[in-house]
């Protein structure tokens, strides 16, 4: 009740879009902060169009106990002209679903963490006259995010300069959105992992996995486990494969790699912690992870990534001295071994580097997006 005694309106907030690791951030900040607000997490319940398996945000809100809202939506890809044509067929009936959860729980304020899925609820919440708020990963927008961004009342950045968004007052560099739990890792992991003295790889395509770059590892596996403990990360289309390369090792060699579609944060703590190196893919969210942490990586961009996006991204850290990047066209198992061998042989100054990086990373930006929500549904419930 207010001091007039009428009952006070509950803030409903709908989060969207395809990079859930900095929502994950935000979500934990919006809970600890404004823990009576409505929360609902609107999302693409597959992992991959046309997919049978759930997607790790479904698994991973439904655990949250949030409120999952299924958006089924298409992406334009610039590779395929007629599978792109008949993804971006769904993307009215997405909109007109999206809309149909803003007339329905009325949410005061719509949280976009950008791509292809928050770009239907975006333009719903517009003709819903909902005010936006979209936060931005990377360094290069993507075209889904350029159009948010237009539709948005504030856009909020990673890093400062660069290409990525709208200049203006509405514009405002916040940082990357870091989950807490990263940085509290626990004795020991969920899984088992042998007593060794070789060095641990922890290779990671992001939450989906990166199946071209699963096969090569697949591939150096002989190799690299004569030297090396592997924590490999795989995402669901590539699991059985990686599975059944394990089952086909020598028993020493298969007892040092370790393999899982997922790893939940608590896992993920204990691995960043106890990595000696990550080799995997740029994106935004994966460098952020690593800068804060201060860890040593090998990137391998995605090629296709729009605007060049993750070679963007892992230029900032090769340029920190932290970090390499091989290019995925001329990848091979011998050039992949090769350039591990090559950081290993020389890790202090990467140690170093990363040390020192580490204490540049913010590491409130998710309270600083909660502020911004904070005070956008504070005007918008004024009628500023």
């Amino acid at each position: 009740m207010d001091k007039t005694g009428t009952k006070e309106h509950t803030q409903t907030l709908f989060l969207t879009g395809g990079h859930l690791s900095p929502a994950l951030a935000v979500i934990d900040a919006l809970r600890s902060e404004k823990p009576d607000w409505n929360l609902f997490f609107v999302g693409r319940p597959r992992a991959f169009e046309g997919d049978s398996f759930d997607s790790e945000e479904f698994r991973i809100i439904r655990k949250k106990s949030l409120r999952f809202l299924p958006l089924d939506t298409g992406r334009f890809s610039r590779e395929n002209l007629f599978p792109a044509l008949r993804s971006l067929s769904k993307v009215p009936f997405a909109c007109i679903r999206a809309y149909g959860y803003v007339r329905r729980y009325r949410p005061d304020c719509i949280l976009s963490f950008g791509g292809y899925v928050a770009l239907p609820v975006v333009l719903a919440a517009r003709l819903g006259r909902v005010p936006v708020i979209t936060h931005e990963q990377t360094r290069a927008m993507g075209l889904a995010n350029k159009l948010i961004g237009n539709l948005a009342s504030h856009v909020l950045l990673s890093f400062p300069g660069g290409q990525a968004g709208p200049s203006g007052a509405k514009t405002m560099v916040v940082g990357l959105p870091l989950r807490k739990g990263l940085f509290h890792p626990p004795l020991m992991p969920s899984f088992s992992l042998p007593q060794t003295h070789h060095p641990l790889l922890y290779v990671t395509g992001g939450t989906t996995g990166a199946v071209s770059l699963n096969e090569i590892v697949a591939e150096a596996l002989p190799k690299l486990l004569e030297r090396y403990t592997i924590i490999h990360q795989t995402g669901q289309h590539f699991l059985t494969k990686a599975r059944q390369r394990k089952d086909i090792l020598a028993p020493h060699l298969a007892s040092r790699y370790v393999v899982a579609r997922y790893f939940d944060e608590t896992d993920i703590a204990w691995i960043y912690h106890h990595a000696n190196l990550v080799i995997g893919r740029s994106g935004a969210n994966t460098v952020g992870e690593i800068a804060a942490l201060g860890k040593n990586a090998l990137f391998i961009p995605l090629p296709w990534s729009g605007g060049g996006e993750q070679e963007k991204n892992a230029e900032l850290l090769v340029s920190a001295g932290t970090s390499e990047m091989l290019s995925q066209e001329t990848l091979t198992p011998d050039s992949l071994t090769a350039g591990i061998d090559a950081m290993f042989t020389a890790m202090k100054p990467y140690r170093k580097n990363a040390e020192t990086y580490a204490y540049t990373v913010p590491r409130d930006a998710a309270e600083r997006i909660v502020a911004v929500c904070y005070r956008v549904i504070r005007r918008r419930g004024a009628g500023v």
